[in-house]
């Protein structure tokens, strides 16, 4: 979902058919931003893009959400979404290993997309082999 006038207005409309929101989180160091920052970040918005159109109508996509200080604030406003929310379902999506192991309690669902980083020998999987293991998590979240 593009955050539009238009895109809210359809989602106000079918509200009552939504029940997964999908949370893209990035920890974002100010100083020291690099290209490859922007690329992680680019990456994310496309798998969660990916995901949230193979259950378009279900799922809603958040824009990313910044994280400057990994740590108790996480803790925090984690809690704050999950006892807030509307949505039976709520999956955060992550491109780093410390955000990943920030997030994770007994009833939080992360997919980390660094999980699918290369080595150096291997080819980086594609936009489409990560997004379809994103919809597979995301099937397993409605199933439990």
């Amino acid at each position: 979902m593009k955050w539009s006038a238009d895109e809210i207005e359809k989602y106000e409309n079918a509200r009552t058919y939504f029940d997964t929101v999908i949370i893209p989180v990035y920890h974002l160091q100010l100083e020291g931003l690099r290209v490859e920052t922007f690329r992680k970040v680019h990456r994310l918005e496309n798998v969660c893009t990916y995901i949230e159109n193979q259950v378009k109508g279900r799922a809603v996509l958040l824009p990313v959400w910044y994280q400057y200080t990994p740590g108790p604030d996480l803790q925090t406003v984690k809690s704050d979404i999950l006892n807030q929310t509307t949505f039976s379902h709520v999956l955060f999506v992550t491109a780093q290993k410390e955000i990943s192991n920030a997030l994770r309690w007994e009833d939080v669902h992360v997919f980390d997309i660094s999980d699918h980083d290369p080595s150096e020998k291997e080819q980086e999987p594609s936009l489409i082999e990560i997004g379809n293991r994103g919809y597979e998590c995301l099937i397993k979240l409605w199933k439990k």
